[in-house]
């Protein structure tokens, strides 16, 4: 169940849970914008039911828990991303303002948590996630109100992880900085959005989170399918050009959204001490390495960090060549023909992948070495 469902940070989630399976019960106020993001959802093959409610209302927090429930049987994860903002100094902010922002940012997801616990209890894999702000930690001029409901958020998620650890509910929180939402925007319309985090971002990592198998640690248990080395589409072209005696061909090749394992930068990401020194002598590394700082710990080289998009574009040859026919030809002698050609081979390749070669069948790019270019220069002779 996610709440703040129909726009922003809580769309994007719900697209990113849906994707990986999730079946959803999507909480907002806005009924047509609910319905779309519906949709969306199911488009990714899951169910979805969308709850129109508002949260300023104390008998929604509990009826959109048992509808949830009565729909799908039960509750493995709860986002309570819903929140409502307000800019301005302190000495402007009314009693109403308190409570309404109170209301929707501190006091529905409290008790949104209590409504959900029994069935949390009874989930195998139980989950909870706060969508909370930097302002819960920080204080910024004109945002008393709103950063006073991140800062109650805040103190009751870390409560609440405590006192349902016992029953294996795993509580988490995130506080992002300033995201490209309608909300933000409203806040702060002197920011470039573009420059801001984007919804999208903060989807991915409740999907980090969702993802671990609850062990706290990146290890085998945590692999899933991310991505695959065979593109989505590829395609080639072959064209030639011929002008009298002239012929001039090509031969291009494209794959799109392939994926590869940038495992040579993945072997030199060990910049500790005993990674770039051992016998007695430096090991020479990689500077995209260096700039990483991995020290090392843990089974850093599983991080889907390495798998990178190796969408291209290659040339596999040009050929340039020209024909005669008669050379030397006498009274008694047709002559000579034949074929002068110039060929030159993977001439380039274009491509965003920052690794050694972008096209790799079995998926992992381990190659210290690029593809050479060869060229070679022909002739052929009829006599």
């Amino acid at each position: 169940m996610i709440t703040g469902a129909s726009r922003g940070i809580g769309k994007a989630i719900a697209l990113e849970l849906s994707s990986l399976g999730y079946n959803l019960s999507l909480v907002g106020r806005a009924s047509d914008a609910l319905e779309s993001v519906r949709r969306e959802c199911i488009a990714n093959g899951v169910r979805a039911k969308a709850l129109q409610a508002d949260l300023r209302e104390e008998k929604s927090w509990s009826e959109i828990v048992e509808r949830t429930v009565g729909e799908f049987g039960g509750l493995d994860l709860l986002v309570n991303c819903a929140g409502l903002s307000q800019a301005g100094s302190f000495t402007e902010v009314s009693p109403e303002d308190w409570d309404r922002i109170f209301t929707v940012n501190a006091k529905a997801p409290f008790f949104i948590c209590k409504a959900a616990l029994p069935y949390l209890k009874k989930s195998s894999r139980p989950i909870v996630i706060n969508i909370a702000s930097v302002v819960g930690f920080k204080g910024y001029a004109n945002q008393s109100v709103y950063s006073s409901s991140k800062h109650a958020l805040t103190g009751f998620t870390k409560v609440f992880a405590k006192e349902v650890q016992p029953f294996g509910i795993r509580v988490h929180l995130i506080s992002p900085g300033g995201v490209a939402t309608e909300m933000v925007t409203k806040m702060r319309p002197d920011i470039d959005s573009s420059e801001l985090i984007q919804p999208e971002e903060i989807a991915k990592i409740v999907r980090f989170i969702v993802s671990l198998d609850g062990n706290g640690t990146i290890d085998p248990n945590d692999k899933y399918v991310y991505k695959k080395p065979t593109g989505d589409v590829t395609m080639g072209l072959t064209s030639k050009f011929i002008w009298k005696a002239w012929d001039f061909s090509f031969a291009l090749r494209a794959s799109f959204n392939n994926y590869l394992y940038y495992d040579f930068l993945s072997n030199k990401a060990n910049v500790s001490w005993s990674g770039v020194y051992s016998n007695s002598a430096y090991n020479n590394t990689y500077a995209d390495a260096v700039a990483l700082g991995f020290q090392g710990k843990t089974n850093y080289y599983m991080s889907d960090y390495f798998i990178r998009n190796a969408t291209f574009l290659r040339c596999d040859n040009i050929n340039l060549g020209y024909s005669f026919n008669n050379l030397f030809r006498g009274t008694s002698y047709n002559g000579l023909s034949g074929r002068i050609y110039a060929t030159v081979s993977n001439p380039f390749v274009i491509t965003k992948y920052d690794g050694i070669d972008p096209e790799r069948a079995s998926g992992v790019d381990g190659g210290v070495y690029p593809r050479s270019t060869t060229y070679l220069f022909g002739l052929s002779l009829n006599f």
